[in-house]
Protein backbone atom coordinates (compact mmCIF):
# COMPACT_ATOMS: atom_id res chain seq x y z
CA UNK A 1 0.00 0.00 0.00
CA UNK A 2 1.31 3.30 -0.44
CA UNK A 3 0.52 6.22 1.30
CA UNK A 4 1.82 9.59 1.39
CA UNK A 5 5.56 9.36 2.50
CA UNK A 6 6.51 13.05 2.15
CA UNK A 7 7.84 14.63 5.58
CA UNK A 8 6.83 18.50 5.69
CA UNK A 9 8.88 20.80 7.01
CA UNK A 10 7.61 23.54 10.16
CA UNK A 11 9.47 25.94 12.40
CA UNK A 12 8.82 26.20 16.32
CA UNK A 13 9.65 29.38 16.22
CA UNK A 14 6.50 30.25 13.97
CA UNK A 15 4.12 27.96 15.87
CA UNK A 16 0.81 29.22 16.20
CA UNK A 17 0.51 28.12 20.36
CA UNK A 18 1.23 25.32 22.51
CA UNK A 19 -0.55 22.14 23.56
CA UNK A 20 0.32 21.94 27.01
CA UNK A 21 -0.65 18.31 28.31
CA UNK A 22 -0.08 16.45 31.22
CA UNK A 23 -0.43 12.90 31.80
CA UNK A 24 -2.72 12.31 34.23
CA UNK A 25 -1.65 8.82 36.08
CA UNK A 26 0.87 7.88 38.30
CA UNK A 27 3.71 8.20 35.80
CA UNK A 28 3.70 11.98 34.56
CA UNK A 29 4.51 13.42 31.80
CA UNK A 30 3.94 16.92 30.62
CA UNK A 31 3.98 17.51 26.76
CA UNK A 32 4.07 21.38 25.40
CA UNK A 33 3.67 20.02 21.44
CA UNK A 34 3.66 22.68 18.90
CA UNK A 35 0.38 23.80 17.59
CA UNK A 36 0.36 25.39 13.53
CA UNK A 37 -2.65 26.93 11.51
CA UNK A 38 -3.59 25.24 8.30
CA UNK A 39 -6.22 26.95 6.01
CA UNK A 40 -7.74 28.44 9.55
CA UNK A 41 -7.64 24.68 11.54
CA UNK A 42 -5.32 23.46 14.22
CA UNK A 43 -2.79 20.20 13.82
CA UNK A 44 -0.66 19.30 16.14
CA UNK A 45 3.23 18.24 15.84
CA UNK A 46 3.75 15.12 17.68
CA UNK A 47 7.49 15.00 18.28
CA UNK A 48 9.31 11.39 18.72
CA UNK A 49 10.01 11.12 22.28
CA UNK A 50 14.32 10.48 23.82
CA UNK A 51 12.60 8.92 27.23
CA UNK A 52 9.59 6.98 25.69
CA UNK A 53 10.26 3.71 26.26
CA UNK A 54 11.43 1.77 22.59
CA UNK A 55 10.23 4.59 20.24
CA UNK A 56 12.52 4.65 16.60
CA UNK A 57 11.59 6.73 13.51
CA UNK A 58 9.58 3.46 12.91
CA UNK A 59 6.65 5.21 15.60
CA UNK A 60 5.98 7.80 13.46
CA UNK A 61 5.36 5.53 10.24
CA UNK A 62 3.15 3.49 12.79
CA UNK A 63 1.21 6.77 13.12
CA UNK A 64 1.11 7.49 9.77
CA UNK A 65 0.29 3.43 8.24
CA UNK A 66 -2.69 2.96 10.63
CA UNK A 67 -4.21 6.23 10.87
CA UNK A 68 -4.83 5.85 6.86
CA UNK A 69 -5.82 2.20 7.12
CA UNK A 70 -8.46 3.18 10.08
CA UNK A 71 -10.14 6.61 8.61
CA UNK A 72 -10.34 4.45 4.77
CA UNK A 73 -11.68 1.35 5.96
CA UNK A 74 -13.18 1.45 9.67
CA UNK A 75 -13.67 5.34 10.87
CA UNK A 76 -13.68 8.45 8.04
CA UNK A 77 -13.54 10.58 11.24
CA UNK A 78 -10.14 9.31 12.09
CA UNK A 79 -7.39 11.86 11.60
CA UNK A 80 -4.06 11.19 9.34
CA UNK A 81 -1.16 11.49 10.78
CA UNK A 82 1.74 12.91 8.55
CA UNK A 83 5.56 12.41 8.78
CA UNK A 84 7.14 15.68 10.21
CA UNK A 85 10.53 17.57 11.45
CA UNK A 86 9.96 20.91 13.24
CA UNK A 87 12.98 22.85 13.07
CA UNK A 88 14.53 24.47 16.51
CA UNK A 89 12.01 22.06 18.81
CA UNK A 90 14.78 20.31 20.63
CA UNK A 91 16.57 23.36 21.59
CA UNK A 92 13.48 24.26 23.59
CA UNK A 93 12.08 20.89 24.58
CA UNK A 94 15.62 18.90 24.79
CA UNK A 95 13.75 15.26 25.57
CA UNK A 96 11.94 15.48 22.31
CA UNK A 97 13.76 15.36 19.07
CA UNK A 98 12.53 17.30 15.76
CA UNK A 99 11.32 14.54 13.47
CA UNK A 100 7.65 12.88 14.54
CA UNK A 101 4.37 13.28 12.95
CA UNK A 102 1.39 16.28 12.39
CA UNK A 103 -1.96 15.23 12.52
CA UNK A 104 -5.16 17.78 12.51
CA UNK A 105 -6.96 18.95 16.03
CA UNK A 106 -10.03 16.34 16.70
CA UNK A 107 -11.66 18.88 18.84
CA UNK A 108 -12.98 22.58 18.05
CA UNK A 109 -12.30 25.82 20.26
CA UNK A 110 -14.91 25.03 22.91
CA UNK A 111 -14.23 21.28 23.36
CA UNK A 112 -11.65 19.73 25.15
CA UNK A 113 -10.95 16.24 25.71
CA UNK A 114 -11.58 13.92 28.31
CA UNK A 115 -9.68 10.72 28.55
CA UNK A 116 -11.32 7.29 30.19
CA UNK A 117 -8.59 7.79 33.08
CA UNK A 118 -9.77 11.46 34.08
CA UNK A 119 -13.33 10.93 33.90
CA UNK A 120 -13.87 7.60 35.88
CA UNK A 121 -11.11 9.17 38.32
CA UNK A 122 -13.06 12.35 38.97
CA UNK A 123 -16.55 10.17 38.69
CA UNK A 124 -15.90 7.27 40.48
CA UNK A 125 -17.77 3.86 39.79
CA UNK A 126 -18.10 1.11 41.43
CA UNK A 127 -17.38 -1.27 38.45
CA UNK A 128 -14.26 0.62 37.91
CA UNK A 129 -11.30 0.16 40.01
CA UNK A 130 -8.47 3.01 37.80
CA UNK A 131 -7.07 4.45 41.20
CA UNK A 132 -3.81 2.31 40.73
CA UNK A 133 -3.87 2.40 37.07
CA UNK A 134 -0.68 3.36 35.09
CA UNK A 135 0.62 4.06 32.03
CA UNK A 136 3.06 1.12 31.69
CA UNK A 137 4.10 -0.23 27.53
CA UNK A 138 4.25 -3.49 26.89
CA UNK A 139 0.89 -4.10 29.13
CA UNK A 140 -2.57 -5.35 27.63
CA UNK A 141 -5.23 -3.38 29.82
CA UNK A 142 -8.47 -5.05 31.09
CA UNK A 143 -11.63 -3.49 29.24
CA UNK A 144 -14.05 -5.16 30.57
CA UNK A 145 -14.42 -3.22 33.87
CA UNK A 146 -14.83 0.26 31.71
CA UNK A 147 -17.95 -1.59 29.67
CA UNK A 148 -19.27 -2.53 33.17
CA UNK A 149 -19.71 0.74 34.15
CA UNK A 150 -22.84 2.95 33.93
CA UNK A 151 -21.57 5.40 31.79
CA UNK A 152 -21.18 2.91 29.15
CA UNK A 153 -23.60 0.34 29.74
CA UNK A 154 -26.71 3.34 29.71
CA UNK A 155 -24.80 4.82 26.50
CA UNK A 156 -25.28 2.17 23.81
CA UNK A 157 -23.32 4.59 21.32
CA UNK A 158 -20.22 5.07 23.58
CA UNK A 159 -20.22 1.55 24.53
CA UNK A 160 -20.14 0.63 20.26
CA UNK A 161 -17.74 3.30 19.49
CA UNK A 162 -14.97 2.09 22.48
CA UNK A 163 -15.71 -1.42 21.06
CA UNK A 164 -14.46 -0.08 17.66
CA UNK A 165 -11.34 1.39 19.16
CA UNK A 166 -10.46 -1.54 21.11
CA UNK A 167 -10.75 -3.63 17.61
CA UNK A 168 -8.74 -1.24 15.86
CA UNK A 169 -6.14 -1.58 18.72
CA UNK A 170 -6.07 -5.80 18.53
CA UNK A 171 -5.66 -5.06 15.02
CA UNK A 172 -2.35 -3.20 15.08
CA UNK A 173 -1.39 -5.32 18.05
CA UNK A 174 -0.47 -2.21 20.13
CA UNK A 175 1.43 -3.00 22.97
CA UNK A 176 0.31 0.20 25.04
CA UNK A 177 -3.61 0.68 24.61
CA UNK A 178 -3.86 2.55 27.90
CA UNK A 179 -6.78 4.46 29.59
CA UNK A 180 -5.47 7.58 28.56
CA UNK A 181 -5.63 6.36 24.74
CA UNK A 182 -9.61 6.79 24.54
CA UNK A 183 -11.16 10.12 24.71
CA UNK A 184 -14.25 11.53 25.36
CA UNK A 185 -14.96 15.07 23.80
CA UNK A 186 -16.40 17.42 26.48
CA UNK A 187 -18.67 20.36 25.98
CA UNK A 188 -19.65 22.88 28.46
CA UNK A 189 -18.50 19.67 31.35
CA UNK A 190 -21.20 17.59 28.97
CA UNK A 191 -19.62 13.89 27.37
CA UNK A 192 -20.77 14.52 23.97
CA UNK A 193 -19.20 11.98 22.21
CA UNK A 194 -16.48 9.35 21.49
CA UNK A 195 -13.49 11.25 20.32
CA UNK A 196 -12.58 9.66 16.97
CA UNK A 197 -9.11 7.33 17.10
CA UNK A 198 -5.58 8.70 17.71
CA UNK A 199 -2.13 7.65 18.90
CA UNK A 200 -1.04 4.30 17.16
CA UNK A 201 2.60 4.50 17.68
CA UNK A 202 2.64 1.04 19.41
CA UNK A 203 2.01 -1.28 16.96
CA UNK A 204 4.04 -4.50 17.26
CA UNK A 205 4.30 -4.78 13.93
CA UNK A 206 6.65 -1.51 13.49
CA UNK A 207 8.56 -1.91 16.78
CA UNK A 208 12.23 -3.59 17.38
CA UNK A 209 13.23 -3.15 13.93
CA UNK A 210 16.38 -2.78 14.49
CA UNK A 211 16.50 -6.48 16.68
CA UNK A 212 14.80 -8.93 14.19
CA UNK A 213 15.09 -11.58 16.87
CA UNK A 214 13.14 -9.60 19.96
CA UNK A 215 10.73 -8.41 16.79
CA UNK A 216 9.56 -11.86 16.08
CA UNK A 217 9.51 -12.80 19.74
CA UNK A 218 7.19 -10.04 20.46
CA UNK A 219 5.19 -10.53 17.37
CA UNK A 220 4.33 -14.47 18.14
CA UNK A 221 3.85 -13.43 21.53
CA UNK A 222 1.10 -11.70 20.64
CA UNK A 223 -0.06 -13.86 18.28
CA UNK A 224 -0.03 -16.34 20.79
CA UNK A 225 -1.94 -14.72 23.13
CA UNK A 226 -4.48 -13.33 20.89
CA UNK A 227 -5.85 -17.12 20.13
CA UNK A 228 -8.08 -18.73 22.18
CA UNK A 229 -6.54 -21.13 25.10
CA UNK A 230 -7.13 -24.03 23.27
CA UNK A 231 -4.37 -23.41 21.10
CA UNK A 232 -1.89 -22.91 23.45
CA UNK A 233 0.27 -25.50 24.66
CA UNK A 234 0.18 -26.69 28.05
CA UNK A 235 2.90 -24.56 29.42
CA UNK A 236 0.86 -21.74 28.93
CA UNK A 237 -2.40 -22.96 30.02
CA UNK A 238 -0.53 -24.10 33.46
CA UNK A 239 1.03 -20.47 34.07
CA UNK A 240 -2.35 -18.47 33.23
CA UNK A 241 -4.25 -20.68 35.17
CA UNK A 242 -1.60 -20.24 38.02
CA UNK A 243 -2.31 -16.80 37.40
CA UNK A 244 -5.68 -16.35 37.42
CA UNK A 245 -5.98 -19.01 41.10
CA UNK A 246 -3.42 -16.41 42.08
CA UNK A 247 -6.40 -13.50 41.54
CA UNK A 248 -3.37 -11.61 39.44
CA UNK A 249 -4.36 -10.27 36.15
CA UNK A 250 -2.42 -12.22 33.35
CA UNK A 251 -0.05 -9.68 30.94
CA UNK A 252 -1.90 -11.36 27.94
CA UNK A 253 -5.37 -12.63 29.22
CA UNK A 254 -7.26 -9.05 29.10
CA UNK A 255 -7.14 -9.37 25.33
CA UNK A 256 -9.09 -12.80 24.77
CA UNK A 257 -11.48 -11.00 27.57
CA UNK A 258 -12.19 -7.74 25.93
CA UNK A 259 -12.81 -9.81 22.54
CA UNK A 260 -15.41 -11.88 24.18
CA UNK A 261 -17.38 -9.53 25.80
CA UNK A 262 -17.58 -7.15 22.57
CA UNK A 263 -18.21 -9.76 20.64
CA UNK A 264 -21.14 -10.96 23.19
CA UNK A 265 -22.59 -7.14 23.72
CA UNK A 266 -21.58 -5.65 20.32
CA UNK A 267 -22.31 -8.08 17.86
CA UNK A 268 -23.65 -5.15 15.33
CA UNK A 269 -20.22 -3.55 15.82
CA UNK A 270 -18.19 -7.06 15.44
CA UNK A 271 -20.00 -7.78 12.30
CA UNK A 272 -19.42 -4.54 10.51
CA UNK A 273 -16.16 -5.19 11.75
CA UNK A 274 -15.22 -7.69 9.54
CA UNK A 275 -16.79 -7.12 6.62
CA UNK A 276 -14.49 -4.15 6.65
CA UNK A 277 -11.50 -5.83 7.55
CA UNK A 278 -12.41 -8.64 4.91
CA UNK A 279 -12.23 -5.65 2.91
CA UNK A 280 -9.09 -4.48 3.77
CA UNK A 281 -6.84 -7.71 3.85
CA UNK A 282 -8.54 -8.57 0.23
CA UNK A 283 -7.01 -5.23 -0.85
CA UNK A 284 -3.60 -5.44 1.02
CA UNK A 285 -3.14 -8.66 -0.25
CA UNK A 286 -3.17 -6.53 -3.78
CA UNK A 287 -1.57 -3.95 -2.80
CA UNK A 288 1.72 -4.52 -0.42
CA UNK A 289 3.24 -2.14 1.57
CA UNK A 290 5.66 -0.14 0.04
CA UNK A 291 7.48 2.04 2.78
CA UNK A 292 9.60 5.01 2.15
CA UNK A 293 12.02 7.21 3.42
CA UNK A 294 12.73 10.81 2.34
CA UNK A 295 15.52 11.93 4.43
CA UNK A 296 13.65 10.55 7.59
CA UNK A 297 14.81 7.83 8.97
CA UNK A 298 18.32 8.28 10.80
CA UNK A 299 20.21 5.09 12.56
CA UNK A 300 19.06 4.03 15.76
CA UNK A 301 18.77 1.41 18.34
CA UNK A 302 15.38 0.48 20.36
CA UNK A 303 16.65 1.09 23.98
CA UNK A 304 18.10 4.31 23.02
CA UNK A 305 15.58 5.84 25.32
CA UNK A 306 17.51 4.32 28.07
CA UNK A 307 19.90 7.21 27.78
CA UNK A 308 17.02 9.57 27.55
CA UNK A 309 15.48 8.77 30.80
CA UNK A 310 19.00 8.92 32.39
CA UNK A 311 19.48 12.39 31.10
CA UNK A 312 16.61 14.04 31.10
CA UNK A 313 14.43 12.03 33.84
CA UNK A 314 16.96 10.88 36.17
CA UNK A 315 19.37 14.56 35.44
CA UNK A 316 22.69 11.59 35.47
CA UNK A 317 24.81 12.66 32.46
CA UNK A 318 27.28 10.09 33.25
CA UNK A 319 24.46 7.24 33.39
CA UNK A 320 23.21 8.58 29.80
CA UNK A 321 26.63 8.89 28.57
CA UNK A 322 27.10 4.86 29.63
CA UNK A 323 23.85 3.52 28.20
CA UNK A 324 24.45 5.31 25.18
CA UNK A 325 27.47 3.71 24.20
CA UNK A 326 26.18 0.55 25.52
CA UNK A 327 23.27 0.92 22.66
CA UNK A 328 25.80 1.87 19.78
CA UNK A 329 26.00 0.64 17.20
CA UNK A 330 22.87 2.11 15.76
CA UNK A 331 21.13 0.54 12.93
CA UNK A 332 20.29 1.34 9.35
CA UNK A 333 17.03 -0.28 8.01
CA UNK A 334 16.67 -2.18 4.37
CA UNK A 335 13.22 -0.58 4.11
CA UNK A 336 11.79 -3.17 1.13
CA UNK A 337 13.06 -5.92 4.16
CA UNK A 338 10.89 -4.45 6.34
CA UNK A 339 7.83 -3.56 4.53
CA UNK A 340 7.76 -7.13 3.05
CA UNK A 341 8.00 -7.92 7.11
CA UNK A 342 5.30 -5.99 7.94
CA UNK A 343 3.48 -6.95 5.17
CA UNK A 344 3.25 -10.55 6.25
CA UNK A 345 2.62 -9.72 10.37
CA UNK A 346 -0.39 -6.86 9.68
CA UNK A 347 -1.75 -9.71 7.54
CA UNK A 348 -1.29 -12.28 9.98
CA UNK A 349 -2.70 -10.30 13.35
CA UNK A 350 -5.96 -9.89 10.82
CA UNK A 351 -6.36 -13.18 9.78
CA UNK A 352 -6.22 -14.03 13.13
CA UNK A 353 -8.40 -11.63 14.43
CA UNK A 354 -11.02 -11.97 12.16
CA UNK A 355 -10.67 -15.91 12.63
CA UNK A 356 -11.07 -15.46 16.80
CA UNK A 357 -13.92 -12.92 15.98
CA UNK A 358 -15.91 -14.87 13.82
CA UNK A 359 -15.09 -18.45 16.31
CA UNK A 360 -17.02 -16.20 18.97
CA UNK A 361 -20.05 -15.45 17.03
CA UNK A 362 -20.17 -19.05 16.33
CA UNK A 363 -20.30 -20.10 19.82
CA UNK A 364 -23.04 -17.44 20.83
CA UNK A 365 -25.38 -18.49 18.13
CA UNK A 366 -24.74 -22.20 19.52
CA UNK A 367 -25.65 -21.47 22.62
CA UNK A 368 -28.60 -18.99 21.82
CA UNK A 369 -29.98 -22.18 20.30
Amino acid sequence: MNFNYKVEYYNYNKRNRNLEVEAQGKIKSQKFFPVFLKDGKEEIFKPLSKTKPYSTPFFAYSELFWSNIIQEYFDKKAPVYRLAICSHYDEYVPKYHNEGTIVPSIINKDEKLVNLFEHFRDNPDSEVDINEYKNYCMKIYDYTNIFDSKLIKENRNLGENLAKQILFSVLRADQNFHYENVNFISKDKELTSLAPPIDHEFSTMFMFLDDLEEHKKTFNEFIIRLTDTEVLDEIDKLLIHMVEESGLTSKFYPLRENLNIIVKRYENVTLDFLERLELFINDLKKNPINLKDNNFIKPFNSNDFEAGIALYKENNPIKAKEQSEKNTPKKDIDLDMISKLIQEEVLEVAMTLKNELTKRLDKNKVKVK
